[in-house]
């Protein structure tokens, strides 16, 4: 039985050791934890932990959370120290300028900026160093996986167009900033999570990782734009975020794309019995529902004549 529960704290723990051993015996190790710890929703990481159980699973073999601790949780971690990276620089004012994160100061607000700098630079070595101690048996094909997911023509790309507001000059720009920015590290927790199991003994190899490829950019696409939704769940909305957020500019558009790659996500997950997945992406998109839900007075207003979102809504019930 995969319980999110355990998984999440058998990461936090993970985490929390990892930054303990591998900072150094300095003041700057605030720096490090406060960037990191509490984690946020670890909704790649827990993505690991599920396709391994899935594809184990699947195979006839038992999962049990020893074999996540001794195979997948070094991927799972490495994935949360440069999603952890990307938010410290994110926030600099060369970036998003934003002064606030997770409800208190964004670490460059808290330390200064070339603490954030740095350790921003640290967190992304690390995330390396950790991958590296990876049990995989394709350790080599990861490595290269998460450096293409991760760099120039991944997320990096993504955050090239955003910055240089080329994302917000046309629908198609907007699809490829989330497919390089938030998809890829979903797809590397999907495909990576697989790579940590022998792929000589999953049947149809090639196709799985395929599609497990596509059901990360689904899933990349769907968690930008329901993520952008949210942002109008407030009674204020900043001007930056109505010059960069697509929901006024394009809503006859996301909508028809929601229920697209809703549909795609729950072929997939069909299609290949991931009942863990199922229940990581489940607990993610309950979440959003309620905030939804709870913030709809205020999306009405922000987003006079958005049409009816109960159908996307209701796809998020798998």
């Amino acid at each position: 039985m995969f319980e999110l529960a355990d998984y999440r704290n058998i990461i936090d723990q993970k985490l929390a050791s990892c930054l303990g051993r591998s900072t150094p015996n300095h003041t700057v190790r605030e720096i490090y934890n406060y960037s990191v710890l509490p984690s946020g929703k670890l909704f790649r990481p827990l993505l690991v932990g599920a396709i391994h159980h899935d594809l184990a699973a699947n195979l006839g073999q038992e999962s049990k959370l020893d074999s996540f601790v001794e195979g997948p949780v070094n991927l799972a971690v490495a994935l949360e120290l440069h999603h952890a990276y990307t938010l410290v620089h994110d926030d600099l004012p060369c970036m998003d300028d934003d002064d606030m994160r997770r409800g208190r100061p964004s670490t460059h607000k808290a330390f200064g900026q070339w603490q954030a700098v740095l350790v921003g630079d640290g967190l992304l070595n690390l995330s390396y160093q950790m991958l590296g101690q990876s049990e995989s048996p394709h350790l080599k094909e990861l490595l290269k996986l998460f450096a293409y997911a991760t760099g120039p023509k991944g997320l990096i790309q993504g955050q090239v167009l955003d910055l240089s507001g080329e994302m917000s000059e046309n629908w198609q720009n907007l699809i490829q900033t989330h497919q390089f920015k938030t998809a890829r590290l979903i797809q590397l927790a999907l495909v990576g999570g697989a790579l940590c199991i022998d792929r000589d003994q999953i049947p149809n190899q090639l196709r799985v990782l395929k599609k497990l490829a596509r059901l990360g950019s689904s899933l990349g696409v769907v968690f930008q734009l329901l993520d952008d939704l949210t942002e109008f769940c407030e009674e204020e909305v900043s001007q930056h975020e109505w010059q960069v957020n697509p929901w006024p500019r394009w809503p006859e558009k996301i909508l028809p794309c929601l229920e697209s790659e809703l549909k795609k996500i729950q072929n997939v997950i069909a299609e290949l019995e991931l009942l863990s997945v199922k229940k990581v992406i489940d607990s993610y998109f309950l979440k959003t529902r309620e905030s939804v839900s709870v913030g709809m007075p205020n999306i009405k207003k922000h987003l006079n004549g958005i049409g009816d979102l109960g159908p996307a809504m209701d796809l998020l019930q798998f």
